[in-house]
């Protein structure tokens, strides 16, 4: 069980002030950053996600009653924010952009830095040219590390959907990396 889903369970029973504040602090601590990578997924607009996130943050703080203790977290946040960006997409367009990018190791060497940054360049471009949903599974997966099912729960996906099309991303990920890495 997580950090924030047992905090959660702790202020639910007492319903301490004290408790829901540090348990608010925690999920905006964890969460922020998590969520403005998710959101940068579909936007490019800084100044977007950064207002978005704290939008979808402050509905969290809102609906934190309405979590129910029977499935992680972070299903429960990161479908809130699907459906908020959801709603976010039918009242405007908003242009896809991709993800941000890993920081390098300190024990590189200045070379080794700058052919590592070459090839996350890459690796940016080639996830950014998958469909705004293939991101969506890729970011949940690989850089949040949930299962299948998991995201299933987010999105709504059949689990063995998601595997297909997590198996046909990798495909054109590979190809179009083979492509731009080695040429």
């Amino acid at each position: 069980m997580d950090k924030i889903r047992k905090k959660f369970l702790a202020w639910q029973k007492d319903k301490d002030p004290e408790r829901k504040n540090e348990l608010l602090c925690d999920i905006w601590e964890f969460y922020h950053p998590r969520l403005q990578v998710y959101v940068s997924n579909f936007s490019e607009n800084t100044v977007e996600v950064r207002d978005f996130v704290s939008e979808i943050l402050l509905h969290v703080f809102e609906s934190i009653h309405l979590y129910n203790g029977h499935h992680a977290f972070s299903t429960w946040i990161y479908t809130l924010a699907r459906n908020r960006m959801i709603d976010q997409f039918r009242k405007k367009k908003i242009v896809c952009g991709s993800l941000e990018d890993v920081e390098p190791c300190d024990y590189c060497t200045p070379e080794n830095l700058l052919i590592r940054k070459n090839e996350q360049g890459k690796v940016k471009d080639a996830v950014s040219r998958l469909s705004r949903g293939d991101r969506e599974l890729i970011y949940l997966h690989f850089y949040e590390g949930l299962k299948y099912e998991e995201i299933s729960g987010i999105t709504g996906t059949p689990v063995g959907t998601i595997k297909y099309r997590m198996s046909e991303s990798r495909k054109s990920l590979k190809k179009d990396l083979e492509r731009s890495l080695f040429q």
